[in-house]
């Protein structure tokens, strides 16, 4: 009798062993996958306000401005409104030197602003064709590619926007912040798919 009891408490004493031993491994597992999330957090919480939120409200502004001001030009044949488009629908220089007008430059300059290291890899892609795009279309001395190198700015500007509004998207998910019902009214105002 004394031993079958010594060994039943051998057995519980192994197999509450064993379940402490499990119960740790669960919570290791537990405390590595939160920190992973934390820090993730962080960086997706950084890409969404260095990278993409400032992107994506010009782009937003871009898109007001084309439906009050300049709706003859598509998102497809212009999908970075210039000043010179808005030229001719504009004679009061108060309105074209207003803060409120989205220009060329002003995508540039936040292009330029961006925290390079925490965009996606597409928009980084897009970024620097869409520069030296610019940079080729502006030089004289490049004749009849001129042609050529504005076709190619107006794909290289229009997937730039979409990678814009994917990875404002994506980041969005990531953060569990907004569901995709809430890009009903995106949808509306760019009337474009967008792939995320």
């Amino acid at each position: 009798m004394t031993l079958l009891w010594v060994d039943t408490i051998d057995l519980t004493i192994k197999a509450l062993g064993l379940l402490s031993l499990i119960f740790t491994g669960i919570s290791v597992f537990v405390a590595v996958q939160r920190f992973k999330y934390e820090k993730n957090r962080d960086i997706y919480i950084r890409r969404l306000n260095e990278v993409y939120a400032p992107l994506y409200g010009l782009v937003i502004k871009q898109e007001m401005m084309r439906a009050l001001i300049v709706p003859e030009h598509s998102f497809s044949e212009m999908p970075i409104i210039t000043m010179e488009s808005m030229q001719q629908k504009m004679n009061s220089e108060l309105l074209l030197s207003s803060p409120f007008i989205v220009k060329r430059d002003d995508f540039l300059n936040i292009l330029n602003d961006a925290n390079k290291g925490l965009a996606r890899p597409q928009l980084l892609i897009f970024m620097h064709q869409y520069e030296m795009l610019l940079h080729l279309e502006h030089r004289g001395d490049i004749g009849a590619k001129k042609v050529q190198t504005s076709i190619q700015r107006i794909e290289v500007e229009r997937l730039l926007v979409h990678e814009i509004i994917a990875g404002y998207r994506a980041t969005l998910r990531k953060l569990a912040i907004d569901d995709v019902s809430t890009f009903a009214l995106e949808k509306e105002i760019f009337d474009v798919k967008i792939n995320e």
